[in-house]
């Protein structure tokens, strides 16, 4: 009888043992899930805001036209399709203001 007590009482313990990994196991996986979620979210959806400043861009053109450093083609380019360019790489989920109206903490997008 008391082999029986044993053999059931080790059983028990056996499976308590195991449903604490499991639960542990468990755990460990739906931390693992809930961080990769958060993290896809907030690079993915999460609107973002970002700033351009497009005051000194065109300053820069400007300054690069008066130097010499450019021609008018070139000046014309860089206006309409450089900036384009600049725009259409700006991720879809980035809402973008300019410089001038943003005091601080603002992502800045490079030329």
């Amino acid at each position: 009888m008391e082999s029986k007590t044993n053999d059931n009482s080790e059983t028990k313990q056996e499976i308590s043992v195991l449903s604490m990994k499991f639960i542990a196991l468990v755990a460990v996986i739906s931390i693992f899930v809930s961080s990769l979620s958060i993290f896809a979210y907030d690079k993915y959806y999460a609107k973002k805001i970002a700033t351009f400043d497009l005051v000194q861009y065109l300053k820069d053109k400007k300054n690069q036209y008066v130097n010499g450093e450019i021609d008018d083609e070139q000046l014309q380019y860089k206006i309409n399709n450089e900036l384009q360019k600049i725009i259409d790489n700006i991720p879809d989920n980035y809402v973008v203001i300019t410089r001038d109206v943003v005091l601080k903490n603002a992502e800045i997008i490079n030329q």
